[in-house]
């Protein structure tokens, strides 16, 4: 049973993750001095706006993300088998649900928008330079947006485990799809063109062009090395679990065809019959320190 303790934590860390997301939203308005020299009262003014963009995008977190936690505070409260039904899924679904409401995205995005084109005016750049800025500010969102749906599973993977021992007998707890290979597509690129870019601002000359250059390479990098390996490490994970998966179901419906591929006869030797006596039971009734002799297998002394 779970403790109530176990559900108060889960709820306070829930909450701190807009204010990570604040900061996160901060952090990439601060490393735009990379690029380019600015006074320092316009480096508070773009990083303020930033703080609006990530802030609105964690009152639109808010509402999903309440809606569960109110079910799982019922069933921390009654531990009953209709309540856990009903707060397994509610809390399965906190990572998703908020990645699933489709106000979220065209109104960050216009957001950003303006975030970008009042920081190019008030750097003094040329208004092209727009289309620079815009994709790293849309690239340092989704990476929020990944980091806090890994940060949610974590936190509620305890819980889970705690609820489904409280289903019902006849209640199955439902899968997640979301395979490994989408997993990895939204953690490894992003992380890949974020480090490349800082790193072409770090070693590069301070200029527009920085930009351009950091993202063009990581992106190709994340596309042509990264991403090749990364699938084909997904692959390798994920087909030898469905295939026990497979034949675990199968067995359970009292098949003995499971599907997996035989044994080759040098692995899995063939069977030795009741009436040829294995060495070793030979072995286990001579003395110690003598030898069987070459014709064991007629079962002869």
């Amino acid at each position: 049973m779970a403790h109530t303790n176990d559900v108060a934590f889960v709820t306070r860390a829930l909450r701190l993750l807009p204010v990570l997301g604040c900061l996160v939203g901060i952090s990439s308005a601060l490393l735009t001095i990379l690029y380019v020299p600015m006074p320092f009262h316009t480096l508070c003014v773009i990083a303020a706006a930033s703080l609006i963009v990530y802030a609105s995008d964690a009152l639109l977190w808010i509402g999903p993300t309440r809606a569960r936690l109110r079910v799982l505070d019922t069933w921390s409260r009654t531990h009953a088998q209709e309540h856990a039904a009903a707060a397994w899924p509610a809390v399965a679904d906190l990572p998703l649900a908020p990645l699933r409401q489709k106000r979220t995205y065209p109104l960050v995005i216009a957001l950003i928008v303006v975030w970008n084109s009042l920081g190019v005016r008030l750097v003094g750049l040329e208004p092209q330079s727009f289309l620079l800025f815009f994709p790293s500010s849309i690239l340092a969102w989704l990476y929020w947006l990944s980091l806090r749906f890994y940060l949610t599973e974590l936190l509620i993977r305890p819980l889970l485990a705690e609820i489904s021992a409280e289903l019902p007998n006849s209640e199955i707890a439902p899968a997640l799809r979301f395979t490994l290979n989408r997993r990895l597509l939204l953690a490894v690129p992003g992380p890949v063109v974020i480090a490349g870019t800082v790193v072409a601002g770090l070693v590069g000359p301070h200029t527009i062009m920085t930009i351009v250059v950091g993202i063009g390479a990581s992106m190709l990098a994340a596309a042509t090395i990264t991403s090749l390996p990364m699938l084909l490490l997904a692959n390798s994970v994920t087909a030898p679990i469905a295939h026990l998966s497979v034949a675990a179901a199968r067995i359970g419906n009292g098949s003995s065809a499971t599907g997996c591929s035989p044994c080759s006869a040098r692995r899995c030797p063939a069977p030795i019959t009741p009436t040829e006596p294995s060495p070793q039971r030979s072995m286990s009734r001579r003395p110690c320190g003598t030898r069987p002799s070459r014709n064991w297998r007629s079962g002869s002394a």
